[in-house]
């Protein structure tokens, strides 16, 4: 069962499937995209250490409404307790529901390089599911300029079935960055897929937030989850 939901956005619209103001855009119009280069490194750092929050609501292949509501806050120092290391911290809280389905409320601990900006691992609960960690086996620096159209690699990450130092490997996930321009509007977009241990996709999903040249994040949200044979697409309003 999939329980994994985005770079930082664990078990949010995944969950329920597998569950049995800030700044400017930086467009120039609603058809083309800006020609400035936009620092994506500041605007993942600005992702895991402010205080934010998003509504948003979609709709699924399978005919339900989707609302989903996230905060997201500087942690404490921590220890990852997977590998022991100290690192810096973000929290993340969810809440979504669905038509016809209980809602899930998720707090996903997002460990990261705080010099390095890169992430270490994530450890992620819910009502429904025990915490279960992720560990990061590679990293990629995030660009400090690129243009609207581009993406490139962010990390790659063993998906734990504990949070242990010997918990089991249950499958991987990668994780890409890409800038995308929509109706007007620039994203900050991290795209991520989980596999199995036989390398079979379990879900991909894109967690897209409106975001200015120097990676200023703004109020707008978008989430495409693909899980299961459902498709859900989630925006703020």
């Amino acid at each position: 069962m999939s329980r994994w939901s985005g770079w930082v956005w664990a078990c949010s619209a995944a969950a329920l499937l597998s569950a049995c103001g800030g700044g400017g855009d930086g467009g120039n119009s609603g058809f083309t995209p800006p020609p400035d280069d936009f620092n994506v490194a500041q605007a993942w750092r600005n992702l895991v250490t402010t205080t934010r929050s998003w509504a948003l609501h979609g709709s699924g292949t399978d005919g339900r409404n989707y609302d989903i509501s996230i905060g997201t806050a500087p942690g404490a120092t921590s220890v990852f307790p997977v590998t022991g290391a100290t690192t810096a911290r973000s929290d993340v809280t969810l809440v979504t529901a669905a038509t016809g389905v209980n809602s899930v409320t998720a707090l996903q601990q997002v460990f990261f390089d705080d010099a390095a900006n890169r992430i270490v691992g994530i450890r992620t609960g819910s009502n429904l599911v025990a915490a279960t960690c992720d560990v990061a086996t590679s990293t990629t620096a995030l660009p400090t300029a690129t243009k609207v159209g581009t993406s490139g690699a962010q990390a790659t990450l063993d998906e734990l079935d504990g949070c242990a130092s010997n918990s089991g490997r249950i499958g991987t996930i990668t994780v890409t960055w890409s800038l995308e321009f929509e109706s007007g509007t620039t994203y900050f977009c991290s795209n991520t897929t989980e596999r199995d241990l036989n390398a079979v996709v379990l879900s991909v999903e894109g967690d897209c937030l409106q975001v200015s040249p120097d990676g200023t994040l703004g109020a707008r949200a978008r989430v495409t989850v693909e899980q299961s044979g459902v498709r859900v697409v989630a925006r703020t309003p």
